[in-house]
């Protein structure tokens, strides 16, 4: 997934989005990818963002 597409949607700056990244890097619930992407290392929480992003804007 592309972290620019998730600051995109997300509407927040970069600096913002960093900090989110790392803390989810180090609490092991994604990965670094390729460079400016990251994967989800939890099983299926991937799919469960995505059906729920609906949900999620709510919060």
């Amino acid at each position: 997934m592309a972290i620019a597409a998730i600051r995109q949607r997300m509407k927040k700056p970069s600096n913002l989005v960093a900090n989110y990244r790392r803390r989810l890097i180090d609490d092991q619930v994604i990965t670094p990818a390729d460079y400016g992407h990251v994967s989800f290392t939890l099983p299926l929480f991937g799919d469960f963002v995505r059906q729920n992003q609906e949900l999620l804007e709510l919060m």
